[in-house]
């Protein structure tokens, strides 16, 4: 199985973090974060929000997104 990152966003940019919360790189730009994490084989992490309409979930409404961009 291939390893697993998260990709953040921050102030000042994005970090690309380990399972355990390390940060293994801080880059300027989203693209260069799932760079770093391709050339290492890994894959990033993906949260899924759902979409809350008068405090009640949609059965299939979701959306990805990658350290809540």
């Amino acid at each position: 199985m291939k390893e697993r990152f998260q990709v953040e966003a921050t102030e000042s940019g994005y970090r690309v973090l380990d399972q355990a919360g390390k940060v293994l790189a801080i880059v300027e730009r989203r693209p260069q974060a799932f760079e770093f994490v391709r050339d290492r084989g890994g894959r990033v992490q993906l949260q899924w929000p759902r979409t809350v309409i008068f405090n009640q979930t949609l059965p299939r409404d979701s959306s990805a997104t990658d350290g809540g961009f």
